[in-house]
């Protein structure tokens, strides 16, 4: 469980990481890092931080449901489709089939996310002062 926990935490942060590098080398190609390197990392841990934040916010609304009915939607059209009797059941199987798969835990997204627009702030911080 602890390793599990590890590992949804460093893919979280190498995601972000990714962002951050894909947003400084476009910032910084537009802006120049001579006297703005404060201001680029501000930029890529908010755009990153919003980003997974985003992400976590869809991940929930999946989870709660909120995403049942187009998933329905596309078990119908396969079996008119396919003919596939697997896929044939109503809305309200589909979705006890959906509650008994679980839930995500998401914590790892928001803790990093949230942390990263933190981070932003405090790095333009001094650029306000």
């Amino acid at each position: 469980m602890k390793n599990k926990i590890l590992k949804n935490y460093l893919i979280t942060c190498g995601a972000a990481a990714v962002i951050m590098i894909a947003v400084t080398a476009v910032d910084a190609g537009n802006i120049g890092l001579a006297g703005n390197g404060l201001r680029v990392a501000s930029d890529a841990c908010f755009v990153s931080g919003m980003l997974i934040m985003i992400l976590a916010v869809l991940a929930l609304v999946a989870n709660e449901g909120g995403f049942h009915p187009f998933g329905y939607l596309r078990k119908r059209l396969q079996y008119t489709f396919t003919g596939n009797k697997d896929c044939l059941m109503s809305y309200t199987d589909y979705v006890l089939s959906q509650k008994r798969k679980g839930k995500l835990n998401l914590t790892h997204m928001f803790v990093v996310g949230g942390g990263l627009v933190i981070a932003s702030l405090l790095f333009a911080l001094p650029s306000v002062i």
